[in-house]
C-alpha cells in the first residue's frame, strides 16, 4: 500500500467512525426496524461495545439515544479525525526522532488521566469535560498515525 494510499485510508476511517458513532443514534430514531441501515447501526453499537463500557449516565444522547460510545472515547474519535485531517493538511519534516511525538502524547494523555484520577475521587466533572479532555489525546494519535503512514515520522 503506497503511503498516501494508506494515509488516505486512515482519514476516511477515521471520519467515518466518528460519523457512525454520531449518526447511529438518529438512524434508531427515524428508522424502521426491518431496515438495512437500522441493522447497520445495530453493528456499530455491537462493535463500539468490545472497546466501550457504554455506560449511559457517561455518553451523550441525541433525541434520547445513547452514542454508541462513552463521552470520553467520543471525544478521542473526535479528536483522532480532526488530528488525521490537520496532519493531512500539514507537512510535518520528516524526522527519525520521536520525542516530540512522545511528549505530546504524555501530556495529552495525562490530561485525561487527571479526570478520571478525579472521578475515582468521587468527583464528576461531566461528559463535556470527559470528551473535551480526550480531544487533545486523540489529535496527537491521529497526527502521528497519518504522518507514519506518510512516511513523514519513522
Amino acid at each position: 500500500m503506497t503511503r498516501g494510499l494508506a494515509a488516505r485510508a486512515i482519514l476516511v476511517s477515521s471520519c467515518g467512525w466518528v460519523v457512525l458513532l454520531a449518526g447511529s443514534p438518529l438512524i434508531f430514531t427515524h428508522s424502521q426496524p426491518d431496515r438495512v441501515v437500522y441493522h447497520a447501526a445495530a453493528l456499530v453499537y455491537g462493535a463500539a461495545s468490545w472497546i466501550c463500557h457504554q455506560r449511559p449516565e457517561r455518553s451523550f444522547h441525541i433525541e434520547s439515544i445513547q452514542l454508541p460510545v462513552c463521552a470520553r472515547c467520543f471525544g478521542l474519535y473526535v479528536g483522532v479525525a480532526f488530528g488525521a485531517c490537520a496532519s493531512w493538511w500539514k507537512t510535518w519534516k520528516p524526522t527519525h526522532d520521536l520525542t516530540r511525538w512522545r511528549t505530546a502524547l504524555v501530556v495529552t494523555g495525562a490530561i485525561a488521566v487527571v479526570t478520571l484520577v478525579i472521578e475515582w475521587g468521587g468527583l464528576l466533572p461531566g461528559n463535556a469535560v470527559r470528551a473535551a479532555t480526550a480531544v487533545p489525546c486523540g489529535i496527537v494519535v491521529g497526527a502521528l498515525v497519518v504522518a507514519v503512514a506518510q512516511r513523514q515520522v519513522r
